[in-house]
């Protein structure tokens, strides 16, 4: 039964379907108000399933790197073969380039042809076995999104946020994925509830029928004691809402969902703050990552009992989420990341590597970056914002450039099976499983306003911070 101060999910889902549009009654009442109106209005439509769109065409994505431990070591080569690159620009005498990364800071003028040229040399001396796919393997779409909040206490969300949920159900995912920060929370004597009713009945009303998941954020669950009660909220929201292997508000209108035999959660002990599932040939393992300190040792011996579990080598594909990113992408939250202490990072990348955790994703820093890190051979995706305050990639771009228009966005994983899996929580044999990666950027979310690789910087950080342009070691 549900709680007394629980948000009754129906009742909000089906006033936002009948909401119109208001027009504010004094001269003095807030935009905010105004893009909320106009977002219950738009929302009210799109949660008709009568008003659902058909399918849509292919999303056109790119292919993955290949995943292989020596890949691993080709991604260390190529920081110990840029170092060298920048000593003999600079026209001083290079001793030869460690394969481990070093403290030497990299110059941002190498030319992005030298450096390509370096990767296809090195994933040449590597080999490139890729995988055999059947001629009709079975495809997953996971769709995600971060940080939709606005100034504290807001319960309104900008016409841009809908435009992209809009985009990602007209997708048809096989699941929809928040990386925190859904609401703004993370101050006191704030409306939590209203700021929930307004996400449940605005974001989750364009989702229903389909299935979500979700990971606490900093704005939404902080972990910090001072957030005790705000925490608690989430706890009690979410444990009301349909949990990720079932669909969305199928009370209001019965949907049967062609990816429900596909998704199982593995692991919901500490739902929904840190749980585990599989969508297809993937285990995605969600973090509570909502501080830097948030990766102690309960959550890591946590995780490392998810990589460890017979279904982790089963699955093909391995997905860790979490809101804060492993290492620093943007300017003002250089300390902002969980791999800051040196015990903690070497736990987490001797633990990615040795199980062979094949992505993760990220939101909270506003900025978008894709990348790889020299130190092990998981790709690192940090997601921009639909939200309030885009930022800067460190020492890279300034905020005002056309570029930092990118950094609204939203990430589409699509994953190929290469046999044919059976229902349930484990499948019935390995599969190999080849993912590929497509970033879309507003004002459409769609693939004519595709983010180009070759538009993110070459590279941000310094060793052992260093993080490469993912697109540098694609194959194809």
């Amino acid at each position: 039964m549900k709680s007394s101060q629980q948000p009754d999910v129906d009742s909000v889902v089906a006033n936002a379907r009948g909401a119109r549009h208001e027009t504010a009654s004094d001269a003095g009442a807030s935009d905010a108000h105004e893009q909320r109106c106009e977002g219950l209005a738009r929302a009210s439509g799109l949660v008709n399933a009568s008003a659902r769109p058909g399918p849509t065409s292919s999303l056109g994505l790119a292919p993955t790197p290949l995943r292989s431990r020596a890949f691993g070591f080709a991604v260390q080569a190529l920081c110990g073969l840029l170092l060298l690159l920048t000593a003999c620009s600079s026209g001083k005498q290079a001793s030869p380039a460690p394969l481990a990364p070093t403290d030497q800071k990299l110059d941002a003028t190498d030319s992005n042809t030298q450096v390509e040229a370096l990767v296809s040399h090195i994933l040449g001396s590597a080999g490139q076995a890729g995988l055999g796919l059947l001629p009709a393997p079975q495809r997953w779409r996971i769709a995600f999104a971060s940080d939709l909040n606005e100034r504290y206490g807001n319960t309104c969300y900008e016409a841009h946020t809908f435009d992209a949920m809009d985009a990602i159900r007209r997708g048809e995912p096989a699941l929809v994925v928040f990386a925190g920060d859904m609401i703004a929370g993370q101050k006191r004597d704030l409306d939590y509830r209203a700021m929930w009713d307004a996400f449940i009945s605005d974001i989750l009303g364009f989702f229903q029928g389909l299935h979500v998941a979700q990971c606490a954020g900093n704005h939404d669950a902080s972990g910090y004691p001072r957030y005790e009660q705000e925490r608690a909220i989430y706890l009690d929201v979410w444990s009301h809402l349909p949990r990720p292997s079932q669909t969305l508000f199928d009370s209001l209108a019965p949907t049967a969902s062609r990816y429900r035999e596909d998704l199982a959660l593995l692991d919901e002990e500490h739902y929904p703050l840190r749980y585990t599932m599989r969508v297809g040939p993937a285990m995605l393992i969600f973090l509570d990552a909502t501080h830097r300190d948030a990766l102690d040792t309960a959550q890591l011996d946590w995780l490392e009992a998810q990589l460890t579990t017979p279904i982790a080598s089963e699955l093909g594909y391995i997905i860790v989420v979490g809101h804060l990113p492993l290492y620093p992408l943007t300017q003002g939250r250089e300390r902002d990341y969980l791999l800051g202490q040196d015990s903690t990072r070497e736990r987490v990348e001797r633990l990615f590597f040795e199980h062979d955790v094949d992505l993760y994703v990220s939101g909270h820093h506003h900025g978008y970056y894709d990348a790889y890190s020299p130190r092990m051979p998981t790709r690192l995706i940090g997601l921009g914002c639909l939200g309030g305050g885009p930022r800067a990639l460190l020492e890279s771009e300034r905020l005002e450039d056309p570029g930092s228009a990118r950094h609204r966005m939203v990430l589409w994983v699509e994953l190929e099976a290469s046999c044919r899996l059976g229902a349930g929580p484990v499948p019935p044999t390995s599969c190999g499983v080849r993912a590929s990666f497509q970033a879309l950027a507003g004002p459409s979310f769609e693939q004519a306003d595709r983010i180009a690789p070759d538009t993110l910087p070459l590279f941000i950080g310094e060793p052992p911070l260093l993080l490469l342009r993912a697109d540098l070691f694609a194959d194809g």
